[in-house]
């Protein structure tokens, strides 16, 4: 039972968080989540609380605002193109990937950023890959900014890495490094952790795999890109919560130990001690996460209840954890990870009154607005499997890993192990591919905002309020999802997606999706098999997906492939295996040639290939083919140009078409009139279009401009 001192303190810790998030963020959300504890605060008409609210005011402010005013000079701070560095780097904070190093580089100053490093030889790389030490280092290099996303929608890594202190990156050209050779004694300690928490991490990643991801996971605290590359199911059902360093951990910990203690016939008191000073241990041993501090806050307090006469409840154990978390990592509460962390433990305080099936369905819907705002999909079936996988975890899945991990020496154990764990994997995976998973969108900020406050109210113990409750959060579901899936606008809109072209245009109420190319990564020369990356991301699944799934786009009417080259064709398996295709367009005679045969063939499916000249019309394309004349063979002058009008705008846009291409078409359509162009081959000088209208010149032989003239060029 809570207490009015309970009350006051909850309320207070609110208002320190709804401070960060004005001085680290401010935005109408923060705005508004702050006005609203400000009115609760006014409301308990307690001057006592007034006034202790105000002092904290005065004293957590003072430190966002120094720490904030902090970050913003070193991310203001500019660097010569070259410069010398000297730092330190942790065994466990790097990563070797084919031919790259990475990682976290500390310098002197106390700066982090994050560093590359161009491997040179197989043996060097197997160095790095067998690396337990902490090293110094002084590197030449470029040390800068780190970029701003250049796609809506795109994943903000710029903003993520903030939250962490980190606003620069370090691309070494040449360096030395040495094992630390002076340390005092703290530093001596924490090195001792990080270069054992390495080597384990090393041991566990000659596990079989899935054993190996999920020892590095749930025992290690060191999450991959590999775990989530190779078991897609764990992040479309919503299981990353499991995966993540976390309470589950240090449960897990605190019951081991008391287990085993237990066997022994220790002393309870004097475990509970020793375990208090694990927990700090555990926290630096597994890279100091902030994510994990409300737990090891939180494990803390519940010991210290268990060896002394003070007693203290779950409300105010949860507030101390976030106020502790705030005061090391001012920036968490900017983090899905730490949204997710306290809004999911704040509704398990209140919870008790519910049924296990009320209750994962109530921190669904909390959770689900969180959650769209970042990956724009939801499946059905996320609640159930959270309700099966949660308790199959604590009673199966970790043991296991346990087991597993502590028995590789014999590999009877480690496989039969790791048999169980595939079976898992594989059934996540299973359910991950079951009709259900739903493209929502971006919902606007108010109405995610809404969805978010009003969740809490669905199971409120007054019959009226929860029944309104839950209808004004399916009709702003409802107002939402409309919303984003039938704009009463039109769009074309260009990816900037590094070397080649990709471009959306949809008509009003989505009646018509078109994507025109997909880009695609070049590769410069053979790589030998040591040099290669194993899980690079496309820049489809980085930008173009993304930004689809957060327009509510699950369909493509249409994918207009302009001709053959890998910088626009890349990436089709991407679109085709994510996205339900109906015509997939390339230039008449493409079909014959080994690039349509090896990067489009084997993923078509059920998609209707269509081979287009200018003659070519496609039902429900909002634009015409102007080119190719006839059939070729995919190349640059086979380009495919398509010519429409979106909206008061007539657009032009032609692939790589070259000036003889260019020509032909003004030849055959000697009227034709553009407002938007996306110039020919990126906008370089091979596109005649390119070098007329880049010099000024009124009239061009091509277009009579009627419009402004928008110049896109992808470089």
């Amino acid at each position: 039972m809570t207490t009015r001192a309970d009350q006051y303190m909850l309320l207070i810790s609110l208002w320190i968080a709804s401070m960060s998030g004005l001085i680290f963020q401010f935005n109408g959300v923060t705005v508004l989540l702050a006005s609203l504890v400000l009115a609760l605060l006014v409301w308990q008409k307690s001057l006592s609380l007034i006034l202790w609210s105000l002092l904290v005011s005065l004293i957590v402010g003072l430190y966002f605002i120094s720490h904030q005013g902090q970050l913003e000079n070193q991310a203001r701070q500019s660097y010569p193109t070259t410069g010398t560095y000297r730092g330190r780097l942790m065994p466990d904070e790097l990563k070797v990937d084919g031919q790259q190093l990475s990682g976290l580089a500390h310098f002197q100053n106390g700066q982090t950023v994050r560093f590359f490093w161009q491997i040179s030889s197989q043996k060097e790389q197997k160095n790095w890959q067998v690396n337990h030490q902490v090293l110094d280092f002084e590197a030449q290099g470029s040390l800068l900014a780190l970029e701003a996303p250049s796609n809506f929608n795109q994943f903000d890594g710029q903003a993520y890495a903030k939250t962490q202190g980190i606003t620069h990156q370090l691309q070494i050209k040449n360096w030395h490094v040495k094992p630390v050779q002076r340390a005092n004694c703290w530093d001596s300690f924490s090195f001792n952790l990080r270069t054992w928490h390495a080597s384990l991490l090393n041991q566990a990643d000659q596990l079989p795999r899935p054993l190996s991801y999920y020892t590095q996971a749930l025992i290690l605290g060191a999450n991959s890109q590999e775990l989530y590359a190779d078991n897609p199911g764990i992040s479309t059902m919503g299981l990353i919560h499991l995966f993540s360093v976390s309470g589950f951990q240090v449960n897990l910990l605190t019951g081991i130990v008391f287990a085993i203690s237990k066997r022994l016939g220790l002393l309870y008191e004097l475990v509970a001690g020793l375990l208090m000073i694990l927990l700090p241990l555990y926290f630096i041993f597994s890279g100091s996460p902030a994510i994990l501090i409300r737990a090891i806050v939180a494990g803390e307090l519940g010991l210290l209840v268990k060896i002394t006469t003070w007693r203290i409840n779950r409300v105010k154990i949860w507030s101390i954890g976030l106020v502790s978390s705030l005061m090391i990592a001012p920036q968490l509460l900017l983090t899905l990870g730490g949204q997710l962390s306290f809004a999911l433990t704040f509704g398990l305080l209140f919870v008790r009154q519910l049924t296990t099936w009320q209750r994962n369905l109530w921190l669904g819907l909390i959770s689900f607005p969180l959650i769209i705002g970042h990956q724009f999909t939801w499946h059905i079936l996320q609640s159930l499997v959270n309700l099966i996988a949660i308790p199959l975890f604590e009673m199966v899945i970790v043991p296991t890993v346990l087991v597993g991990y502590l028995g590789q020496g014999w590999p009877l154990i480690s496989g039969f192990c790791n048999d169980i764990l595939r079976i898992f994997a594989n059934l996540i995976d299973f359910c991950a591919t079951l009709p259900g998973n739903f493209v929502i969108g971006k919902f606007p900020w108010l109405l995610s905002l809404g969805l978010f406050l009003v969740g809490w109210f669905v199971y409120h113990a007054n019959r009226k309020v929860s029944c309104g409750a839950k209808i004004i959060w399916v009709s702003l579901f409802l107002l939402g999802y409309l919303s984003v899936h039938f704009p009463y606008q039109g769009e074309f809109t260009t990816f900037d997606i590094g070397q080649g072209d990709s471009a959306l245009i949809r008509t009003p109420w989505n009646q018509s999706i078109t994507m025109i190319d997909t880009g695609g990564k070049v590769e410069f020369g053979k790589q030998a098999s040591w040099q290669l990356r194993q899980y690079q991301r496309s820049r489809a699944e980085m930008v173009i997906v993304p930004y689809l799934h957060s327009c509510g786009i699950s369909r493509i009417d249409n994918l207009v492939l302009t001709h053959q080259d890998q910088d626009h064709i890349g990436d089709t398996q991407v679109l085709l295996q994510q996205f339900k295709v109906k015509n997939v367009i390339i230039p008449a005679g493409m079909e014959k040639q080994a690039a349509y045969a090896k990067k489009i063939k084997p993923y078509l499916g059920k998609s209707r290939l269509i081979l287009a000249t200018n003659q070519t019309q496609v039902a429900n394309l909002p634009f015409q083919f102007v080119h190719p004349f006839q059939a070729g063979r995919g190349e640059n002058e086979d380009s495919l140009a398509l010519y429409g009008q979106l909206g008061p705008n007539k657009i032009f846009t032609a692939g790589d078409l070259d000036r003889k291409g260019e020509q032909a078409i003004a030849n055959y359509y000697p009227d034709l009139k553009v407002d938007i162009v996306k110039f020919g081959h990126h906008g370089s000088k091979t596109a005649r279009i390119a070098k007329l209208w880049l010099v000024g010149s009124q009239q061009s032989e091509l277009f009579q401009l009627v419009a402004i003239i928008v110049i896109i060029i992808l470089t």
